[in-house]
C-alpha cells in the first residue's frame, strides 16, 4: 500500500507516469505510478440579467469558453490570508456561470410584463427558454426597480409565477398518468415503481415500493400542491423555506426526496436555489456614503430595491443591489480609463475603487460583479475547504451532504458557516451534523477514487492560523499550529466545516 498526503492539487484523473511531485501530491512512500490531469463536472448558474456576463467575464482570472459558459474564481479572502501564512501562492476555487439569450431574457420580461398588465391570456414561456434555465443549478434574477414607482415585488412576483405555471404542467406531466395535467390527475405509481427498481443504487432497488409509498409518491404529491398554491417549489427545501411558510401546511420533504426525485426535479425551475438582484438606475448605484472607507451594501440602491430586498429576504432569498447597465458599461471601458471616468461622472459618480472622490459631489461607485461570484458557492450549497503546501495554497468546494449523501439544508443568508464544538472523540457532536461534511466525502472533491482511502486527516482550524499571525521567516502557520498542539489527527469520517484547512492521509 503507498501513503500519501494531499497538501493542495489539481482534480484529477489516473494515468501512470514517473514518480515525482505533481499539482502538489507530496508522495511519502516509495514510487506511485500516477499522476494529475484536470477534469471538472460542468455545474453552471443562469444569469437572468443581460449583459452581466460581460462584468463577471472581465473579473482577473475568469475567462469564456466558445459555448458562453463564463468560468471565474471565486473571490476568498481567507484563502488571500491563508497563501500569505504559508507564504505560497493562492489558488482559488472556481465557479461557472452562463448568461440567458438576449432573446430568451426579452421574451421572459414580455412575459412578466403581460401579468402585470393583467392580460387575459398571457404567454406561456417556450421551451427554448425554459431548457435554458433547466440546464443550470442556480439562478441570479435581475428585478428592475425603478424610483419613481414601487413594483419591483410585484415584477418578481409576476415572474415567479409564469415560472411555477411552467413547472406545475412539466411535473405533470412527468410523473402523472398519461402525462395528464390537473387537480385530478393521478400519480403513475408504476412508472414511478419502475424508475426506482432500475436505480444504480442496491438499496433503493430493493426497497423501490417502500420508498415509493412514503417518501417519493407523498412528496410528488405535497410539490404539486406547492405549485398548485403558487408556492416555488424551492420552499420545500431545508434553508430555502422562508419567513412566509416555516409555520404554514407546507413542510419540508424527507432528505432522501431529492436523490429519489432527481430526474424529474431538474426540470422544475423554482426548485433551484434564486439569487435576487435589485437592478437599480445608474443614479441610485452611488453609495451613499461620502468616503470610500464609509462603504455599506446597503446605502446603494433607492427605495423600490430596499422594498424588494425585505420582501425576499423573508422568503429566504439572497438579495444585491447593483445596476447592471453599469456592470456592463465599465466592463466594456476597463481598458479605456478616461472614458470611464468621464461616463461616471455624467451619472453623478466616481470610481470608488480608486479611493474617495475629489468632487464631493460625486457618490463613490464600485462593481458588485465578485459580490455576486460571491454568493455562488452558497446558491450551490458548497461547502469551502483549502489546502496547503510548498507549492500553493488552494481553496476546494464540495456539496453540503450527510455521510448518506443527502444534502445538507441550505444557509443563503448567513456570512459564513459557524463553528461547531468537537466532542472528544473528534467525530463531532450531534448539533454539527446540520452543519459538517465527512472528510472522506468532501476529499472528493479533489479526486473521486480518494473517497476510499482517505485514512486519516490532520485538521488545522482556519481561526488558529489566523491568529498565528503572518510570518516573513522561519516555518508557515501550519508548522507553528502543530508545534503548539492546534493541529489534530481526525478519522476519515470526521465532519468538516467551512474554512477548514486540511492534509488526508490516503491508505
Amino acid at each position: 500500500m503507498h501513503r500519501a498526503k494531499i497538501h493542495s492539487g489539481f482534480s484529477a484523473v489516473l494515468r501512470r507516469a514517473p514518480h515525482r511531485l505533481v499539482g502538489g501530491l507530496q508522495l511519502r512512500s516509495r514510487p506511485a505510478f500516477f499522476c494529475l490531469e484536470i477534469t471538472q463536472k460542468r455545474s453552471h448558474t443562469v444569469l437572468l440579467a443581460p449583459g452581466l456576463g460581460d462584468a463577471i467575464a472581465a473579473i482577473p482570472g475568469a475567462s469564456r469558453d466558445k459555448q458562453g459558459h463564463i468560468t471565474v474564481p471565486v473571490p476568498d479572502i481567507r484563502l488571500d490570508l491563508l497563501a500569505k501564512l504559508e507564504r505560497t501562492h493562492p489558488v482559488p476555487a472556481k465557479v461557472e456561470v452562463v448568461e440567458i439569450a438576449r432573446e430568451s431574457m426579452d421574451e421572459f420580461v414580455s412575459a412578466v410584463g403581460e401579468r402585470l398588465s393583467a392580460v387575459a391570456d398571457p404567454a406561456e414561456l417556450s421551451g427554448k427558454l425554459l431548457s435554458e434555465l433547466r440546464a443550470s443549478s442556480a439562478l441570479v434574477l435581475a428585478v428592475p426597480c425603478h424610483p419613481v414607482d414601487d413594483d419591483s415585488v410585484k415584477w418578481l412576483q409576476n415572474a415567479e409565477t409564469a415560472l411555477i405555471s411552467a413547472d406545475l404542467q412539466a411535473l405533470e406531466q412527468q410523473v402523472c398518468k398519461q402525462g395528464a395535467v390537473g387537480e385530478d390527475s393521478e400519480l403513475d405509481e408504476a412508472k414511478l415503481r419502475k424508475a426506482l427498481s432500475n436505480s444504480k443504487d442496491p438499496t433503493i432497488k430493493r426497497d423501490a415500493d417502500d420508498l415509493l409509498k412514503t417518501v417519493l409518491a407523498p412528496g410528488l404529491n405535497s410539490l404539486r400542491s406547492q405549485l398548485r398554491a403558487g408556492l416555488p417549489a424551492r420552499v420545500a427545501r431545508a434553508g430555502l423555506e422562508g419567513q412566509l411558510t416555516r409555520s404554514g401546511q407546507y413542510h419540508t420533504l424527507d432528505p432522501r426526496f431529492e436523490d429519489l426525485a432527481r430526474a424529474w426535479l431538474n426540470a422544475i425551475v423554482t426548485w433551484k436555489p434564486l439569487l435576487v438582484l435589485a437592478d437599480v438606475p445608474e443614479a441610485d448605484a452611488g453609495d451613499a456614503a461620502s468616503t470610500s472607507d464609509q462603504h455599506d451594501a446597503s446605502s446603494i440602491g433607492n427605495s423600490s430595491s430596499q422594498t424588494l430586498q425585505l420582501h425576499v429576504e423573508k422568503q429566504g432569498i439572497p438579495c444585491l443591489t447593483a445596476c447592471v447597465t453599469l456592470e456592463n458599461e465599465s466592463a466594456a471601458l476597463a481598458g479605456e480609463p478616461e472614458f470611464l471616468k468621464e461616463y461616471l461622472e455624467s451619472c453623478g459618480l466616481t470610481d470608488g475603487s480608486q479611493g474617495g472622490p475629489s468632487n464631493t459631489d460625486l457618490r463613490p461607485w464600485r462593481s458588485q460583479s465578485a459580490k455576486i461570484v460571491e454568493q455562488i458557492p452558497r446558491l450551490l450549497n458548497q461547502l469551502t475547504y483549502y489546502t496547503a503546501g510548498e507549492k500553493e495554497a488552494r481553496a476546494w468546494m464540495c456539496p453540503r451532504v450527510r455521510k448518506d449523501g443527502s444534502a445538507l439544508p441550505f444557509s443563503l443568508l448567513s456570512q459564513g458557516q459557524p463553528s461547531v464544538p468537537q466532542d472528544k472523540t473528534g467525530k463531532g457532536g450531534s448539533s454539527q451534523q446540520s452543519e459538517g461534511v465527512p472528510a472522506s466525502l468532501a476529499s472528493r472533491a479533489i479526486h473521486t477514487s480518494f473517497e476510499s482511502r482517505v485514512k486519516n486527516v490532520l485538521l488545522w482550524k482556519f481561526e488558529d492560523l489566523e491568529g498565528l499571525g503572518i510570518s516573513d521567516s522561519g516555518p508557515g502557520a501550519k508548522e507553528r499550529a502543530r508545534a503548539k498542539g492546534l493541529m489534530k489527527k481526525v478519522s476519515g469520517q470526521h465532519l468538516l466545516l467551512d474554512g477548514d484547512v486540511v492534509e488526508f492521509d490516503l491508505k
